[in-house]
């Protein structure tokens, strides 16, 4: 007989689920808890994560929903992206949505099932350190950077150098993401996202979002190309990136990069794809993407 995968389930109980005024709180509680508390604004990642066994250890939920975080702003120098608004609020942003150097964001955001987009926040796409998820290389693509509060006082990282491993970030016990910031741009510059899924509700197969900006004569002056569901954490490809600066946006030039960037990755398998299937979908997203960058700029 065929044999039948069934998911493993943990039973996941809190004993405790705390609805924070501030975000002074938020941290009180974290320092208090330390490992056995998680902070949440829909829980959905959460959730999934604690019936599959991996959060054992969590007694305490603290909802920041109430804690004022609810925002998009385009203020000096950068779009700020309070860490409790949710992925469908910030996808429909003007700023987003209509700005061709900011649509990976809009783009990744239609992606997703809307009663997903409508309840799941920001910063619990971020935080989950679940390398399937969308958002992580969309931020990577656009150089955004994320504050950090905790009890010794706000630090900030940028989105590349978040994580360490599978579901490990460099967040410290007491710390808890509060918004994500993301440098404006001037020039010739596109952003898109691409993904290939299974079903259209599921997470993506592997997904791919790519930023280029040209210079004066029409070549790639910058690039930025990340990729999730292709390892144990989202990242950035530099060498695929490496092969697009100085070159033309021609055909050849998005081949070589589809090439760089098969080679550059680490592919996993699981029921989704194999190793070899994530390299082949990964030359072709990064055609694909690269060929809709080319389009939004104008370039034939």
């Amino acid at each position: 007989m065929p044999r039948v995968y069934v998911k493993p389930y943990s039973e996941f109980r809190p004993d405790e689920y705390i609805r924070a005024k501030s975000k002074e709180e938020v941290v009180s509680l974290l320092k208090q808890y330390g490992e056995a508390a998680r902070v949440v604004g829909a829980g959905i990642t959460i959730h999934e994560m604690g019936v599959l066994g991996f959060l054992p250890q969590v007694k305490k939920l603290i909802d920041v929903r109430a804690v004022g975080l609810d925002y998009v702003a385009v203020t000096g120098k950068w779009i700020k992206v309070g860490g409790s608004t949710t992925v469908g609020n910030m996808g429909d942003h003007e700023i987003f949505r209509n700005q061709p150097i900011y649509q990976t964001v809009s783009e990744a955001a239609d992606s997703f099932p809307l009663q997903v987009a409508n309840a799941a926040t920001i910063a619990g796409n971020i935080c989950s350190a679940v390398p399937i998820v969308s958002m992580p290389p969309v931020l990577m693509t656009l150089d955004a950077q994320v504050v950090l509060l905790g009890s010794s006082g706000e630090r900030i990282l940028p989105v590349d150098s978040l994580y360490e491993d599978y579901l490990i970030t460099k967040m410290k016990p007491d710390e808890f993401l509060t918004e994500v910031q993301i440098p404006l741009r001037d020039g010739k510059g596109a952003s898109v996202y691409v993904a290939e899924k299974t079903v259209a509700a599921d997470y993506p197969t592997v997904s791919l979002s790519a930023s280029v900006f040209l210079d004066d004569g029409g070549k790639v002056k910058d690039c930025r190309i990340a990729m999730g569901s292709v390892g144990r954490t989202a990242r950035r490809l530099p060498e695929a990136e490496k092969t697009l600066r100085g070159a033309k946006m021609e055909a050849q030039s998005y081949a070589r990069a589809g090439e760089a960037a098969a080679k550059e990755i680490d592919p996993s398998a699981d029921l989704r794809a194999s190793h070899e299937y994530r390299r082949i979908l990964t030359r072709y997203l990064t055609k694909k993407a690269l060929g809709r960058v080319a389009e939004k700029l104008g370039v034939k």
